[in-house]
């Protein structure tokens, strides 16, 4: 019986610390929670959002020093901004925004801004309260799915293979006839009946 209460204590201890530690991080996001979270493009009730972005944790020389610098953003914004950093396995989420190297980015009302200043605290604080009004901004962009992503390849895919004078891949070749298969279905059939309303007349 003993033991087992010092068990029971000894998981709500850990469960305490792990929150803790969870809390004073970078909120981690994404492909299934960045725009749930956010909300960047339907809403942007959950407030404004600064959230760093690379494709590659590994090839990052400047990752660890970056994440250390926005923590003391998320001290001082912690009632008015979320921090966050995109899991780099989130693919579609740095395909949507078209992230191919170390990004932050600014989320506010709608909008969409990318950090290029120093990777100090201080200047990206600068940029958040005042830099960010006279730099280029546009609308967040749309969510993307795994049918986008896959579009995308596929027609890309056909540009490269036009482009270098060759068969695209087998995959893509299956697509694109069975893509002219079903057109030709579709076709026939949309004008099968008019032909048979004409001998009726």
């Amino acid at each position: 019986m003993k033991l087992r209460i010092y068990n029971a204590y000894i998981v709500v201890t850990l469960s305490i610390l792990f929150s803790a530690i969870a809390e004073e991080g970078l909120i981690l996001l994404d492909d299934s929670s960045f725009e749930h979270l956010t909300q960047a493009a339907t809403g942007a009730t959950t407030g404004d959002w600064l959230v760093f972005m690379t494709p590659s944790v590994a090839d990052c020389i400047s990752c660890g020093k970056i994440e250390k610098e926005l923590l003391q953003i998320k001290e001082k914004y912690q009632t008015t901004m979320s921090v966050a950093k995109l899991n780099p396995d989130a693919k579609i989420t740095l395909r949507r925004f078209q992230v191919n190297k170390p990004t932050i980015m600014l989320f506010r009302r709608g909008y969409q801004w990318t950090y290029k200043g120093k990777e100090t605290a201080s200047s990206i604080s600068d940029y958040i309260e005042k830099g960010h009004l006279s730099d280029k901004y546009k609308t967040v962009a749309k969510p993307l799915d795994w049918f986008d992503v896959w579009q995308e390849d596929f027609i890309e895919e056909l540009k490269m293979s036009y482009k270098l004078k060759r068969l695209p891949s087998t995959h893509s070749l299956v697509v694109l006839s069975v893509g002219v298969c079903i057109s030709f279905i579709v076709l026939f059939l949309a004008c099968a009946p008019k032909k048979k309303h004409e001998k009726r007349k």
